[in-house]
């Protein structure tokens, strides 16, 4: 066996020595070469770039010297363009061009690489810009970032290529000279082919001679290894010879495989099988080959070995121990089989058969005919039978109703289904009858068919289920008629187990829906701790029942206040297995809410009477301080220092005044007339009125569009929109979200937190925030004048907004709600009924318009928008620029007459930069600028270098308008020689 691979081995190694050698002296050669060559054309790239670069340079200053030095890059490139078109590929270049070698001249131009012409030969071309930053004309975008060199890479067609670039700065142009590498390639790669055919034909000639050589030798030692392989092969047998006193020998990969006997291992192979036979059967082993060395006969051993992976195997050997022929060295020949799989059969025959005997229950099989030929113990002896005694019985001896029919059925099921499970009876030796629970099974045994039957003995489980059932019809009545809500509930997880009606009418859900779920899913946030608290107390045994005050979360959204108790569940006066307890449940939200809104109503009246009084006083004390300080100004000169005082004087009255309106407001003494309105143009105000918010800060609006009208005080509702917003933005801070919603609605006896809305048409208006919410200890009291959760210096105020707005809205006859949830925001909802009357239109005041140009330099997408649909409403013609960098690129070849500038853009360059960049281009360009921020030092500085009016975001069409007319139509002063830097 060996001799055949050594044999085979030795040509395979001969034939591929030849083939490397011949391959490895080429690969140089060529190697060699090709370096050569691209030394060569990048020696004539280079030329050709050289040549082409003075050739522009020349005559870009001729043209400058004629033009007086007053040229430009852009004027540069028609005369260099004409000259190029006459220029061809010629001999006159020292140049040999080549199918693919080309000369661009490109720049750069709005963040693109923009060729100026292709020069391939006598063909003139322009191709297509390519974005500057793609990862194509790699030589083309290194030389517009002004450096020069040689590179291999993809050109503007994405093929790769040798090339050399220049940058000509005087010009801002990119000169490249390249030729594709698949033509420099082609040559070697054609030669390497023709090359490799040559060498393949010469080593398959020398593999020919050899194998022809070596083929007689090895093809009858193959053969007849392979025959051995075979027969060992199809037998799962590994054959081997071991030498006992060197303990050299040989193998087939059989044995190999089954003792795991490394690829590389040379050592003493006698050894290294006792290694590893099982401890437990060495000594007997070793015994019988001290008998066959004595006996020279043929043995059969099994044994134990354990392989590497720590694997158990048993192995049959089977040989015999010869003389080695001329010596007296004993050699031990024979063959190893593999018979774990038999062993662990037998095994688990063997345990199945103890199993089967020892098993509680009855185990029987019966025949097609319905004879028993088999019954263990504890079939015999659950009957009153003796050992074997069943045996050779009809199966109508043990179970009195298989009859001839129900046998027949029986096979019938057992051999479409395979096993069945069903209920029947066993009669005993002494008569008496018993329930039981077979486990039939299909089994095919030496050619037969047999049906195998394990039965159990019911009748105590029957007797229990009994009891349960009629245990279980007493509680479902109790349960399913209380007239509290009840639950039973797994104490370990929370998870409902049963609920009844009552209880599912509590939280709104179906007994399908919540079944499965956990009680901790639906209780509120703020009551969990002290519900889980009992419960572990209840589970440890220290309490036997507790009770409390809890809120559910009802299916619809709604706080459901309930009086809980909670009992564990008993069977017979001890715990039942599986630890539950029952949940007793009584609906107090309804209660709850009179409580609160009966004291709440009286603190109400107590504090507007107190407003009220206030208000009133205030009235008469604010009458001099109101008139005085306008007589004593007429009464001073004008300068005198008193005046100064004076109007200390009369914008704090004026500010106590605002006060005592608000005071008269909440005490509802204030006056207000009526008119018909839309509120979304109220909020639409509102909003404006607000004033600009931080960036990090967002305001929503969602404005229904076929909104109802309402009847009340333009100014009373736009200070309730105005509180609330106030209110909102205060509980955010500077960052979060706050929206405004309006809706038509229709309510229907509506219950909300305070109140009861009843049933008609309204407008329903939602302002939310995703602030930190209102706790629960402050709730009841929002409303109440004068008090405030604001502790801040600059937070605090007079504690009136809320209550303003409760008073406003309850003078239009509506209705207001809140709903919040500490850490995630609160939700004011105002109801006001609505009319069928219509909105009666106002004059609209004239806004001033122009046709001038503007440029409008904002980062954000909608602010742009929004400008730019204004002042193309009032006729001006508009460019838009996202930032500053554009804008100055614009500027440079087109004038505007106005620039609408943003301050702050953090991605470039900001407003105030940007316009100094301006004023560089046109000294007198006009600018108006506009932020969501209060005017800063930037804006000044920009002022200071001429720009006009500061204009607050938000915008709106007037005051952009007002803006940007009267800085078109402003006188300018001279400015100063020079721009600020």
């Amino acid at each position: 066996m060996r001799t055949a691979v050594s044999g085979k081995r030795t040509v395979l190694t001969l034939i591929v020595v030849l083939t490397v050698t011949v391959v490895v002296s080429v690969g140089v050669a060529l190697r060699t070469l090709y370096q050569t060559a691209i030394h060569e054309q990048t020696d004539l790239l280079t030329d050709l770039a050289e040549s082409r670069a003075r050739m522009i340079t020349g005559v870009a200053m001729s043209e400058s010297q004629r033009a007086g030095g007053s040229t430009n890059a852009e004027s540069l490139l028609v005369p260099i363009l004409r000259l190029l078109d006459g220029a061809q590929f010629t001999s006159s270049d020292s140049v040999d061009p080549g199918r693919s070698m080309e000369c661009l001249l490109v720049r750069s131009k709005d963040n693109q690489i923009v060729f100026v012409i292709s020069q391939k030969g006598r063909t003139i071309t322009r191709p297509s810009p390519v974005p500057f930053d793609t990862d194509i004309a790699a030589p083309a975008r290194q030389a517009l970032l002004g450096r020069s060199g040689t590179m291999m890479g993809r050109d503007y067609r994405g093929n790769q290529v040798l090339a050399v670039y220049r940058y000509l700065p005087d010009l801002k142009l990119g000169l490249v000279a390249k030729v594709d590498m698949a033509e420099i390639r082609t040559p070697f790669i054609k030669a390497v082919l023709q090359t490799s055919m040559v060498a393949i034909l010469l080593v398959s000639v020398s593999a020919l001679i050899l194998l022809r050589i070596g083929n007689a030798m090895v093809a009858g030692v193959k053969r007849s290894e392979q025959r051995l392989r075979l027969a060992l092969r199809t037998g799962h047998i590994g054959a081997f010879e071991v030498d006992l006193k060197n303990g050299q020998g040989i193998w087939t990969p059989e044995i190999a495989s089954l003792w795991q006997v490394p690829q590389d291992f040379n050592g003493d192979f006698s050894a290294f099988c006792w290694s590893r036979v099982h401890p437990d059967d060495v000594s007997g082993l070793k015994a019988r080959f001290a008998q066959l060395i004595q006996t020279r006969d043929e043995g059969e051993m099994e044994f134990r070995i354990i392989r590497n992976d720590s694997e158990l195997r048993w192995i049959r050997w089977r040989g015999q121990v010869i003389q080695r022929p001329g010596s007296n060295t004993n050699i031990a020949i024979g063959v190893n089989m593999d018979i774990t799989g038999q062993k662990v059969a037998e095994e688990q025959i063997t345990m199945l058969k103890h199993s089967i005997e020892v098993h509680r229950e009855g185990v029987y099989w019966i025949d097609t005919k319905g004879i028993i030929v088999y019954a263990n113990l504890a079939g015999h002896e659950v009957l009153g039978y003796g050992p074997g005694d069943l045996f050779g019985e009809p199966i109508e001896m043990i179970n009195p109703r298989m009859t001839a029919e129900t046998l027949a059925s029986v096979w019938n099921t057992l051999r479409t289904k395979g096993s069945f499970l069903n209920e029947s009876v066993h009669q005993r030796k002494d008569g008496s009858e018993f329930p039981v629970e077979i486990m039939t099974t299909h089994l095919q045994f030496g050619g037969r068919e047999f049906a195998a039957g394990f039965a159990r003995n019911i009748t105590d489980r029957l007797n229990a289920a009994a009891k349960l059932q009629e245990s279980e019809l007493r509680f479902r009545s109790i349960f399913e008629q209380a007239g509290l809500g009840a639950a039973v509930i797994d104490s370990e997880d929370g998870h409902y187990l049963r609920i009844n009606a009552k209880y599912c009418e509590i939280i709104g859900y179906t007994e399908e829906e919540i079944l499965g779920h956990s009680f901790l899913e639906l209780t509120h946030p703020d009551d969990l701790e002290a519900d889980l608290t009992n419960l572990a107390r209840l589970r440890q045994g220290q309490i036997k029942t507790f009770s409390l005050e809890k809120r559910y979360i009802h299916k619809d959204g709604r706080e459901v206040w309930v009086n809980l108790t909670v009992s564990p569940l008993w069977t017979e006066g001890k715990p039942v297995a599986r630890k539950m307890h029952l949940a007793l449940v009584q609906d107090i939200t309804e209660t709850k809410r009179l409580k609160e809104s009966e004291a709440r109503t009286q603190r109400l009246e107590t504090a507007e009477r107190i407003a009220g009084q206030i208000a009133h006083d205030f009235n008469n004390l604010l009458g001099p301080m109101m008139a005085y300080p306008e007589l004593m100004r007429d009464q001073l000169p004008d300068g005198h220092p008193v005046r100064a005082y004076v109007d200390d004087i009369e914008a704090a009255a004026s500010k106590i005044a605002e006060i005592n309106q608000q005071l008269l407001t909440v005490s509802r003494r204030g006056h207000f007339s009526q008119t018909v309105l839309n509120v979304n143009t109220v909020i639409s105000q509102a909003v404006r009125d607000l004033g600009p918010l931080p960036e990090t800060l967002t305001l929503q609006t969602d404005l229904g569009s076929d909104l109802m009208n309402v009847r009340g005080g333009l100014a009373q509702i736009h200070r309730i929109i105005l509180n609330l917003l106030v209110n909102a933005r205060d509980a955010v801070g500077d960052r979060g979200t706050i929206s405004v919603e309006t809706r038509n609605y229709y309510a229907d006896d509506t219950t909300i937190l305070f109140n009861r809305v009843p049933r008609g048409e309204y407008v329903r208006i939602t302002v939310s925030d995703t602030g930190k919410g209102i706790s629960p200890e402050a709730l009841p009291r929002i409303f109440e004048p004068f008090f405030t959760t604001k502790s801040g210096h600059k937070q605090r105020g007079s504690g009136l907004g809320l209550s303003i707005v409760d008073a406003v809205v309850k003078d239009h006859r509506g209705y207001i709600d809140v709903t919040t949830r500490a850490g995630t925001g609160t939700s004011f909802i105002v109801y006001l009924p609505v009319t069928r009357d219509q909105v009666v239109d106002e004059v609209v005041e004239t806004i001033p318009s122009g046709t001038e140009k503007v440029m409008v330099i904002d980062d954000d997408d909608v602010q742009r928008e929004i400008m730019s649909r204004l002042l193309t409403s009032l006729g001006y013609h508009v460019t838009l620029c996202e930032s500053g960098e554009m804008a100055i690129e614009v500027l440079e070849s087109t004038p505007h007459d106005l620039l609408v500038l943003d301050m702050i853009m953090p991605r470039g360059i900001d407003g105030l930069e940007t316009y100094r960049r301006a004023l560089r281009i046109n000294g007198s360009q006009r600018a108006v600028i506009v932020s969501g921020y209060s005017e800063s030092a930037k804006v000044r500085m920009a002022q200071d270098m001429g720009a006009g009016v500061f204009v607050r975001k938000p915008l709106s069409k007037k005051s952009i308008a007002t803006a940007v007319r009267s800085e078109l139509d402003r006188k300018q002063e001279p400015q100063p020689v020079g721009v600020p830097s």
